[in-house]
């Protein structure tokens, strides 16, 4: 009797242990399952992510906000020897298939306009050297077809009642001033550093403000200053200065934004 008693026993142990072995391996085989399905699927969002977060020709995976794009050529180390240089821009806007780019640096030196009458961007030297000379020098056919006519609004100062003129229609504009605190949220983030090529037509360094160990340079927007013979600008630390630089200032640093077709 004893022993029928005690052969039922571990029969019965024998049946528990053996059915917590079964769930417990399917348990891990599910556990490594699903990890290596999170691990794959993390790789994958990686990869992605590395394509989309890199420096990409225009028309790529690159059309992030926050990323660096080249589009056209721009001549940029002050060495014609070698050609011109491919254009950094910085995406900061996007919407309807298009892509809001402005120059990653400065890269010119002019005036907004030639002489201490009153201006507007309607009528300044600096559109149209932007939207003709410009336009022409750093991009090819193929390009130009891509960058989208922009109705630019030219809003009066804010702060001081100066008029901002008419709108205008513009393949390649300035930010005005409000848009550059739309798109910029810190100095930091303002700071502009002037390529070689435009420190020698005339841009002037900082004496101390950096980015990333390159000096700095005051740049122009496109919204009217103080009175109708100053124009915005953002200064070299980072300030963006609504009652702004004299239009004939000539140490001035350009930063060329446009719209782009990202079809």
């Amino acid at each position: 009797m004893k022993k029928t008693v005690c052969l039922l026993l571990a029969l019965i142990l024998t049946a528990a242990v053996l059915t917590g072995c079964g769930g417990t391996g399917a348990d891990e085989t599910t556990q490594k399952s699903n990890a290596s399905g999170t691990a794959s699927a993390n790789a994958g969002g990686s990869e992605k992510e590395n394509v989309d977060s890199g420096t990409g020709e225009a028309g790529g995976g690159g059309f992030k906000i926050g990323n660096t794009v080249t589009f056209g050529r721009y001549e940029q180390d002050n060495d014609t020897t070698d050609g011109t240089e491919a254009i950094e821009w910085r995406v900061i806007d996007l919407s309807d298939g298009k892509a809001l780019l402005i120059s990653v640096y400065g890269l010119d030196a002019k005036q907004y306009n030639s002489g201490l009458d009153s201006i507007t961007w309607e009528n300044c030297l600096l559109r149209k050297w932007l939207n003709e000379d410009f336009y022409n020098a750093a991009f090819s056919e193929e390009e130009q077809a891509r960058i989208a006519t922009t109705q630019v609004e030219n809003k009066d100062s804010a702060k001081f009642g100066t008029s901002g003129g008419k709108d205008t229609e513009d393949k390649i504009f300035l930010l005005s001033f409000d848009e550059v605190n739309r798109y910029f949220d810190s100095k930091d983030a303002k700071k502009c550093v002037p390529t070689a090529y435009a420190v020698a037509n005339g841009v002037e360094e900082s004496t101390y403000a950096k980015v990333d160990g390159r000096l700095t340079s005051y740049w122009w927007l496109r919204s009217p200053g103080s009175n109708s013979i100053y124009v915005s600008g953002v200064r070299d630390n980072g300030n963006a200065d609504e009652g702004g630089f004299g239009v004939t200032n000539t140490t001035v640093a350009v930063r060329p934004a446009m719209w782009v077709s990202i079809g």
